[in-house]
């Protein structure tokens, strides 16, 4: 009701701040750098390579956005447990490795839009000094792609860190969690 430092001081103790604090910026980056990695990269083979069912898979990937993670959170739980991992941060991460995880889709969409404005007169340029696909894309595609990654990062980095949902049924040390389950 009224505003001292002691105050401070019993929530910072009630919280466990410093840990759940670094456990909170540590899932939240990396899962940021995971999306930003695996999405980038599965927008640029949508976006430069031609292969069967291309426009059907970025249907589905288009769908994935649509798809609340409250319809397939018992199947990935399962999986999660069945796996060994179902307790910890790796369940936070390991589908933002992968390109799916929080809006997903929405990044690997961004990252394609990105990519087909960028002119390929780059890429030819880079096969012909001898570059593969791989060094292309991390030397000369995604360097270029400084203004779609900075809204990626903040809109991954924002959406992790504000999670409760996932991170309630898999970890209770992070901020928002420790948070919601502060008995004060």
């Amino acid at each position: 009701k009224e505003f001292t430092p002691s105050n401070w001081v019993t929530a910072f103790k009630a919280l466990n701040f410093k840990r759940t604090f670094f456990n909170s910026v540590f899932v939240s980056l990396a899962a940021t750098i995971g999306h930003i990695l695996a999405c980038s990269f599965i927008a640029y083979g949508f976006a430069r390579f031609s292969f069967p069912l291309k426009k059907l898979m970025f249907v589905g990937v288009l769908l994935t956005i649509a798809v609340p993670i409250q319809s397939i959170i018992i199947p990935q739980y399962r999986l999660y447990n069945q796996l060994g991992i179902s307790n910890g941060f790796l369940p936070l991460i390991l589908p933002t490795i992968l390109g799916f995880g929080l809006r997903g889709g929405l990044f690997v969409f961004l990252f394609r839009q990105q990519f087909l404005q960028l002119p390929s007169a780059l890429e030819e340029a880079s096969e012909i000094d001898g570059a593969n696909p791989f060094v292309t894309f991390f030397r000369i595609v995604l360097p270029s792609s400084g203004s779609i990654m900075l809204v990626c990062f903040v809109l991954s980095m924002v959406w992790h860190w504000n999670d409760y949902y996932l991170a309630m049924l898999y970890t209770s040390k992070t901020v928002p969690m420790a948070v919601v389950l502060m008995d004060i």
